[in-house]
């Protein structure tokens, strides 16, 4: 995997140039969650109930449960008969500008994720292109998601 630059945090040099002031902790949390997105958004039938419980780790407690409730309901009934198995890929990330509202332990990351969505009842693989905003919250020394909205 080809290594990201992230440019530094904006100072309040920045903040008198008239831009806005970006969070000290944009490269941490846009890293995890880039690999929160991709882990959270792969899933193979064969080992979901698996890869749920590891996917909890993720996930704040209060979004754990929400997350498992969209999760289920989009694929219980489904992913038996249908077979899914779906890879994402974070194409792009970046740290959403904060302004006067930048807190040490929050960030909201923009991410495009492409899911490719293959198995034994799909004759060829089929790409879903994904724009996401994950909001974080650290809690300790991790970064965890709080919230998924898709754009």
């Amino acid at each position: 995997m080809r290594s990201r630059r992230w440019p530094s945090p904006c100072s309040s040099r920045c903040r008198r140039r008239g831009r806005p002031r970006r969070s000290r902790t944009r490269t941490p949390a846009a890293t995890a969650a880039a690999t929160a997105a991709e882990q959270l958004l792969s899933f193979d039938y064969r080992t979901l109930d698996q890869e749920r419980s590891e996917d909890a780790a993720l996930l704040t407690p209060e979004f754990a449960s929400t997350f498992e409730k969209t999760f289920t309901k989009i694929l219980g009934d489904t992913a038996p008969t249908a077979k899914p198995v779906v890879t994402a890929n974070v194409r792009a990330v970046a740290t959403l500008e904060c302004g006067d509202d930048c807190q040490p332990d929050q960030a909201q990351v923009l991410l495009f994720v492409d899911q490719v969505n293959s198995g034994p009842t799909r004759p060829e693989a089929v790409t879903d292109e994904n724009r996401l905003v994950l909001t974080m919250r650290k809690d300790g020394d991790r970064w965890l998601v709080t919230d998924i909205t898709a754009l």
